[in-house]
């Protein structure tokens, strides 16, 4: 039994508790900010009376022997606050994205093995069968997609120019992009405005030397989407759970009730990225690998800190490019 104290019981604490519950975690503790029932409430509906559990950071940090792991799904602004506190007796945590803002508050952990971060996305099946044909396949261009609303646009946001939600939703995103392309060095940027960001198209390439074009558009009616054209071939991730692979074109003569010919891309493949054992997708693979960090599994590969510094790095190199423009 892997004895697993929760910090921030939120809405998404429950998906990971869920697919944490598959590979004997036992919740042993639950920490919410200081006069708030969130915890509580957490727990009741986990059917955990008050005895069974502490819900007190200084308990928890003076009996470093009744728990194994942490789990940190607090909100971005305090998540490096308790890796701080925690990070020196050496177990697993596993912690949601962001981590911090800042990369340079991160580079104390860069180097740290026993810290796991939430980029739940690499554990679709629709990004295992791209990452799988990016392996095979080394000639291709990349547009990427990302539809952002642009309500928290300068609230609380590094960025006079981005949202917030970009560093703390599409992370993911640029998380992917590293994964799958390799690191990218952002060349080049076009925005619709100084002083109101209403799109903006950038252009680069990865280490792997490949050529990468992102489109983001605040309030746009669009999805999430990542598209890779390769000579006949067409792969296409929208939304991101879902892989389809296109090729050549069906042609479709006038007709009646459609009076001009189309051209459509002909589906030959389609994958889902399904629940597994009704956990949100990616969540039951997450879990797994969590669950073999805390078994001290030597094979273990995961996304770290210096993912999450990566992601920012690159999130700010593109407002940096906008605040040029």
């Amino acid at each position: 039994m892997k004895r697993l104290v929760l910090i921030g019981p939120g809405n998404i604490a429950k998906y990971h508790i869920e697919a944490m519950m598959h590979f004997n975690f036992e919740l042993v503790g639950c920490i919410s900010r200081e006069g708030s029932n969130a915890s509580v409430n957490f727990m009741n509906d986990m059917g955990k009376a008050s005895s069974e559990y502490f819900n007190e950071i200084d308990f928890m940090l003076k009996n470093k022997d009744s728990w194994d792991a942490v789990l940190i799904c607090c909100p971005s602004k305090n998540q490096l606050e308790y890796i701080d506190l925690l990070a020196s007796y050496e177990k697993p945590i596993l912690v949601e994205k962001p981590v911090s803002f800042s990369p340079n508050n991160l580079n104390r952990y860069k180097h740290n093995n026993k810290i796991m971060v939430s980029f739940n996305r690499r554990y679709y099946e629709s990004i295992n069968k791209l990452k799988s044909f990016i392996s095979k396949n080394k000639e291709f261009f990349v547009s990427i997609n990302i539809p952002e609303s642009s309500k928290s646009i300068n609230v609380s946001s590094p960025s006079k120019f981005l949202p917030i939600s970009i560093y703390e939703n599409s992370i993911h995103i640029f998380d992917l992009i590293n994964y799958l392309f390799g690191d990218v060095k952002w060349l080049n940027a076009i925005s619709s405005s100084e002083n109101k960001l209403e799109f903006m198209s950038v252009h680069g390439r990865s280490s792997l030397n490949i050529p990468i074009s992102l489109n983001l558009m605040l309030d746009s009616p669009e999805n999430f989407s990542i598209s890779i054209n390769e000579t006949n071939k067409k792969i296409q991730l929208k939304p991101i759970e879902v892989f389809k692979k296109y090729q050549g074109f069906e042609v479709y003569e006038p007709s009646i009730e459609t009076p001009i010919r189309r051209y459509e891309p002909k589906l030959i493949e389609e994958v889902y990225s399904e629940p597994i054992k009704n956990c949100k997708p990616g969540f039951y693979k997450q879990a797994k690998v969590f669950s073999e960090l805390c078994d001290d599994k030597k094979n273990h590969s995961f996304p770290n800190i210096n993912d999450a510094i990566n992601a920012i790095n690159s999130i700010q190199s593109i407002s940096k490019l906008i605040e040029e423009n």
